[in-house]
């Protein structure tokens, strides 16, 4: 896989690549705690558009989140681009 590039950061400070599909966000500054809302969104890659590709959050803690992209077969795969919102109330 590419090295993985923030667009804009958002409030990210860096990003983590745990094997194909899954990514962990890190944040700048922390969520009070784990009870933040996630959501992504992943497109295809070009060398495979006959996969449809999901995201979904995974396990979060105040400093991170854990996401996933797979096909509809739900097998893991890399997507061209993953887009992570999250929102909540912020430490400090």
């Amino acid at each position: 896989t590419t090295p993985l590039q923030i667009g804009d950061s958002f409030n990210v400070s860096s990003i983590t690549d745990g094997g194909t599909g899954t990514y962990t966000v890190f944040w700048d500054t922390d969520f009070e705690s784990s009870n933040y809302i996630t959501v992504c969104s992943a497109n295809r890659t070009a060398a495979d558009q006959t996969k449809v590709n999901s995201c979904q959050s995974n396990s979060g803690t105040a400093g991170s989140i854990s996401v996933r992209v797979g096909s509809t077969a739900d097998s893991a795969s890399d997507g061209a681009e993953v887009n992570v919102i999250s929102t909540g109330r912020k430490r400090g």
